[in-house]
């Protein structure tokens, strides 16, 4: 089986890659993606950067020779007096009718037309990949991070991580990193 995302950036991706490389800027004036040592800090600066920047984009999934397209959009709304801050997602299929998800902090609303809503008590959407939200820990008890090659993902610079199962049976993943602010651009479960 082979499945793959491909992260396709709105319209709104030039104002959000703008202040994803300001804030890479202010915060590692120096430091590139292709550092050979730091493959599980990258993906941890991908896990901070999806749970932490306001963006709203589509993806294409590809299972068994299908495609389905979807619509992801995060946000966060910053903390105010005593109330902390709160994560805000929203998963819709783009292809037809479906499930809209919705995530609020630890709670996902699973919606159905013309069917009861499903909450469950999550921190990620299942439909998204779970690389993307596993602790660093478990991702490193898990798999290797093996350091791939740099190309261009949607004209942007991208740097490949292969994450390489330690247990047979386990699906391997090849994630791309923006090379300047981190973001995935690709991932692929192989």
């Amino acid at each position: 089986m082979q499945a793959a995302l491909l992260f396709a950036a709105s319209s709104s991706f030039g104002s959000m890659a703008g202040s994803m490389q300001e804030s890479a800027t202010q915060s590692q004036p120096s430091e590139s993606l292709s550092v050979p040592h730091s493959q599980w800090q990258q993906i941890e600066r991908a896990q901070a950067l999806l749970k932490s920047l306001n963006f709203d984009l589509s993806f294409v999934q590809m299972k068994s020779n299908q495609l389905t397209t979807y619509r992801w959009l995060h946000g966060v709304v910053p903390a105010q007096g005593s109330t902390p801050s709160v994560e805000l997602e929203r998963l819709i299929l783009q292809d037809g009718v479906g499930t809209e998800t919705i995530r609020r902090g630890d709670r996902v609303y699973y919606t159905v037309p013309g069917a009861p809503t499903t909450v469950t008590l999550n921190h990620f959407i299942r439909e998204l990949p779970t690389l993307l939200f596993l602790p660093s820990h478990e991702l490193q008890r898990l798999y290797d991070a093996i350091p791939g090659s740099s190309i261009a993902i949607s004209g942007r610079p991208a740097q490949l991580i292969r994450l390489s199962a330690r247990v047979a049976g386990r699906y391997d993943y090849w994630i791309w990193l923006d090379a300047q602010t981190g973001f995935p651009l690709r991932i692929d479960t192989v």
